[in-house]
């Protein structure tokens, strides 16, 4: 479901403002009222912050409670010198339109950069992966769950 719609704000059943929205594949929409956009609001209503990824502020939260290091090399965050040890937002598949708990995770800004825009199984195939010890049996789960199946 996904496209244009106008809805309308009500009160004692008068128009009170006027929106206009565009409903995104994931089910969420951006209203267009008197002042711009205001944010990103789910259908049941509620507002949902974003941050400048344009990642809603629960998810952001989940996601920094469940990747304390880095979800590729294993690498605590904050543990080590250097830029290696902070963490970076990751599609762990490269579509920035997938925003979900199985898609966005944090890793190490060493490893967002070795694997750029590069297949997930195309990466962790590369020298830099061979160099860390980063295999498909040492990522998280998160990662393992989205590699195909052999």
């Amino acid at each position: 479901m996904h496209g244009a719609i106008q809805f309308a704000e009500t009160t004692n059943s008068t128009v009170f403002r006027m929106w206009h929205c565009y409903i995104t594949s994931a089910g969420r929409f951006w209203p267009f009222g008197p002042f711009g956009i205001i944010d990103s609001v789910s259908i049941r209503g509620s507002i949902s912050h974003m941050n400048r990824w344009n990642i809603p502020a629960w998810l952001e939260s989940e996601v920094r409670a469940r990747d304390t290091g880095c979800i590729y090399c294993r690498v605590v965050f904050g543990s080590a010198a250097g830029t290696g040890a902070r963490p970076s937002w990751e599609h762990i598949i490269n579509d920035a339109r997938i925003i979900t708990r199985e898609n966005i995770a944090l890793c190490c800004r060493t490893c967002n950069s070795s694997k750029g825009a590069r297949l997930l199984a195309d990466w962790l195939s590369s020298p830099y992966c061979a160099r860390r010890g980063v295999g498909r049996d040492t990522v998280a789960e998160i990662v393992r769950a989205a590699l195909p199946k052999l």
